[in-house]
This record gives C-alpha cells, structure tokens and sequence, in this order.
C-alpha cells in the first residue's frame, strides 16, 4: 500500500504532510460520530470517507453533500486517512471540503477548531493528500521506505521526520532525514520496520525559510498474523 501526501506552506515547525496544515490530529476517542460539509453551498456530490472504525477495523463511508450544511455520517470513528470524490461528473473545482467532529461549531462550511478537522479535500483534487495512516487492529505492518519531496527547495534546509505512535504511547521519531536546497529525499529499509495494530504513522516536515510546498509518502505491506504458512 502506498500512502501520499502534500502541504503547501511548510514553516519552521514539524507538520504533517497533509491538506490542511499544521500537525494532525486524530479523533479524540475511539467512537466518535463525524460531520461533512463544503465551504461552496452549490457541492452536492458524493463524497466517500475512508479510515477505522471503533474497533479499529477497517470501513469507509459514502454521503452526499449537502454544500456548507453540516451532514452526518452514520458510522463512528477512531482513525480517518483518505477522502474521495466519488461523483461521476461533479468535479471540486474551487471548493474546499471538510471531515470533522460534530461537536465542533461550523461557519459557512468550515469547521472553526483545528483540532477537530480529520480530513480535507483541497480545490481540484478530489481525492484528500494525507501521508498518514493507522495499521487496522486486525493487521501487522511492515514499513519499507519513504520519501519527500518539494517544489520550493532553493535557499533552504528541510528536516523530515517519520513519527511513529503505537497505541497507548506518545508519538516518536523513529526516523530523521536532512537535506540542503534538495528536492528530493527518499529512504528505503534494509529490512522492513515492523509496525503493530493500531500504531499511527505520519510523515512531518519542517522548513528553515519561507512558507514550502512538500510533499512525501511511504510504502507500508498488510499482514494478516492469523495466517500461517504451510510446508
């Protein structure tokens, strides 16, 4: 499975490679009840959501826009990690559309607390750029490499950080990158790095100048350890 993401203004601070910016933050429990809307209030395609559920087991979620009204998704969540446009002919041009906890108060289609917003889809992508990702509680993972990129690099030095939390525990860098007015950086395992059910792992980076646009993602293999290999 490959994971991808972007964010388009990098500073001096770690953040996580994802749409919205700044360091993400996953849902503030195990069960928690999600809102959709648009910051457009013509967007009134399908939207597919992709992530955990409070089990820790794999779901994903279809609703239809109701434009900046909040709609509510049925399912309960413990992790988000992707977002789809999954219309035939509504293409997200201008708009910007965004997953959150309900408890959150919500302006025009936005929700206004940082903390609680799980995903977002930028204008004309269609598909949310997030490079972040939970091992279903069912799973092991094996992480085996990562790579980082950006469009910006002149003048600049940029420090990349694979964080890793597994479950119970705080977040942890278990990997550090470095490089100078580079734009490309990659990293592959001798041996795969094992990764537990229900570990988090983000790709963070940070810039010494300006506001950067990166980009980066890894690579991670799914394990069922039920099944066993017969000789």
């Amino acid at each position: 499975m490959e994971k991808f993401g972007k964010n388009s203004a990098v500073g001096s601070s770690a953040e996580t490679l994802w749409d919205q910016g700044g360091l993400y933050t996953t849902p503030a429990g195990d069960s928690v009840t999600l809102g959709i809307s648009s910051d457009d209030n013509a967007d009134t395609m399908e939207i597919t959501v992709i992530g955990l559920d409070e089990n820790f087991l794999e779901q994903s979620e279809a609703i239809t826009l109701t434009g900046t009204t909040k709609a509510v998704l049925t399912k309960t969540w413990s992790r988000v990690f992707r977002m789809r446009n999954e219309s035939a002919t509504a293409i997200q041009t201008s708009a910007v559309i965004y997953v959150y906890d309900t408890t959150d108060t919500v302006t025009a289609g936005v929700p206004q607390t940082a903390a609680k917003i799980h995903g977002t889809l930028t204008a004309a992508e269609n598909s949310s750029l997030m490079a972040l990702y939970t091992i279903p509680a069912n799973k092991t993972g094996y992480l085996y490499g990562f790579w980082m990129a950006s469009t910006t690099p002149a003048a600049a030095t940029f420090e990349g950080h694979v964080a890793v939390r597994k479950f119970g525990v705080v977040y942890q860098t278990w990997f550090d990158i470095h490089a100078d007015s580079i734009p490309h950086m990659q990293h592959e395992f001798k041996f795969p790095i094992e990764l537990p059910a229900k570990t988090d792992i983000e790709l963070r980076v940070s810039a010494s100048s300006g506001s950067r646009v990166a980009t980066g993602g890894f690579t991670i293999e799914l394990i069922d350890p039920s099944l066993t290999w017969e000789t």
